[in-house]
């Protein structure tokens, strides 16, 4: 419900094609050679949110020369063993602090065939103490910055100790060509249309006689009996559970080993990231809702939070890594007859359109991003999106244009709901 993407995936928007990727990486260690630096954690470089003179203490990170300059070290775990595949390297950074007539501060990258740093950026650009983003595109051989571990180091530092400086974002992203997808399954599960009425509600009393064709209900609390009372009248039923998260109060949730564990998740009590790189512990449990929602009736399902590599999980998750987990998903749903529908993934529309039946998502309108999901329209794979702006806007207008299934929603997605169409 109601799940956003970081802002640094917004602003910095990756294109991706069918025969190449690309892996947004994060610092994961830092060496501090001359100078200090601030005690907030490196998590914090994983979000973009400051602009222009904006002066939120714990959302950056500041670096204090000592008599002489700063310089300090870090390290990036690349996002392939098989550095062949590296194209080009790509640094996105936010910097604040002095112009450069009166300190220099640069970013360098260990070039590991020569054993030299080479400058790829610096605050040239920079007004004092107002924030920029700083961007450098590295193409001519990148794979000569990653050492024989896979690992990338940066270095950060300044010609003088007139003053210190602040990064509020740090990130590489790396792009690689990949070998042609699987194919993916085929198979005589439920194919949703577009123009079907939606009807989602996950709170407050159940209100079943909602003139809707297909109802978005939560998996663990619906019943099989009212699953089975809407079939009995033509309706169809999607079971949403959450894929990329633990929540406490699920009967599973004992499950879920703690080494799986990441991040609080941000505004939703209880509930925290999980760590979508190990199949072996999430998969099985990930496959017995999937098949809890076929036993109880459900036509499809609706995982959520299957976007956590933008998000601060508290794991190096990478571009790839989220591919093979929903992908994996997709499997087991087909594999146990069930349709299944991406949630909020935008980034990954290209990569996962064969493997999905339809899209759902929350507040694309609000961003400007419901373009995004035309690839869906054009397969003939339906995209029901939902608005919580439920004052008078121009949403229904532009799913009207873009052919997609829009209704508006309370937050809390209760029984109140406007459609569209």
């Amino acid at each position: 419900m109601g799940k956003l993407i970081s802002l640094a995936a917004l602003f910095f928007m990756i294109l991706i094609t069918s025969t190449s990727q690309a892996d947004v990486i994060f610092p994961i260690k830092q060496i501090d050679r001359r100078g200090e630096v601030t005690d907030q954690p490196l998590e914090v470089l994983q979000t973009l949110e400051q602009f222009n003179q904006d002066d939120e203490w714990d959302t950056y990170q500041e670096f204090i020369p000592d008599n002489r300059r700063y310089q300090g070290i870090y390290v990036f775990q690349s996002p392939t063993n098989n550095t062949s595949q590296i194209t080009k390297i790509e640094l996105l950074a936010n910097y604040r602090g002095s112009e450069i007539s009166y300190q220099k501060w640069e970013i360098k990258l260990r070039d590991f065939q020569t054993n030299k740093w080479v400058t790829i950026a610096n605050n040239a650009n920079a007004q004092d103490w107002e924030w920029l983003q700083i961007e450098a595109l590295i193409t001519n051989n990148p794979q000569r910055f990653v050492d024989a571990q896979n690992k990338i180091k940066l270095l950060y530092l300044s010609n003088n100790n007139k003053d210190a400086s602040q990064l509020d974002y740090l990130a590489l992203n790396i792009s690689m060509t990949t070998p042609p997808p699987e194919p993916p399954q085929t198979g005589t599960w439920w194919k949703p249309t577009a123009g079907l009425n939606w009807q989602f509600q996950y709170t407050g009393t159940m209100e079943y006689s909602v003139n809707a064709v297909a109802f978005n209900l939560d998996l663990f609390d619906t019943s099989a009996a009212d699953i089975a009372a809407l079939k009995a009248q033509g309706k169809k039923v999607v079971c949403y559970f959450s894929a990329g998260s633990v929540e406490d109060w699920r009967d599973d949730a004992v499950q879920f080993q703690a080494s799986v564990v990441g991040n609080n998740y941000d505004g939703w009590a209880g509930e925290k990231w999980l760590d979508i790189r190990n199949h072996d512990v999430l998969l099985p449990i990930m496959q017995a809702r999937i098949e809890l929602a076929a036993q109880k009736g459900c036509d499809a399902v609706d995982p959520d939070n299957i976007n956590g590599y933008e998000n601060n999980t508290g794991f190096n998750l990478s571009y790839a890594d989220q591919i093979s987990y929903n992908k994996a998903l997709a499997d087991l749903a087909h594999a146990a007859h069930l349709a299944i529908g991406l949630k909020n993934d935008l980034n990954q529309v290209g990569d996962l359109l064969d493997y999905f039946d339809f899209a759902v998502n929350e507040s694309c309108y609000t961003y400007h991003e419901c373009h995004l999901l035309s690839p869906f329209i054009a397969a003939n794979k339906p995209v029901v999106s939902i608005d919580y702006n439920t004052a008078t806007n121009g949403f229904c207008a532009r799913m009207a244009q873009l052919n997609m299934d829009g209704i508006k929603k309370h937050l809390n997605l209760d029984a109140w709901l406007h459609r569209c169409q």
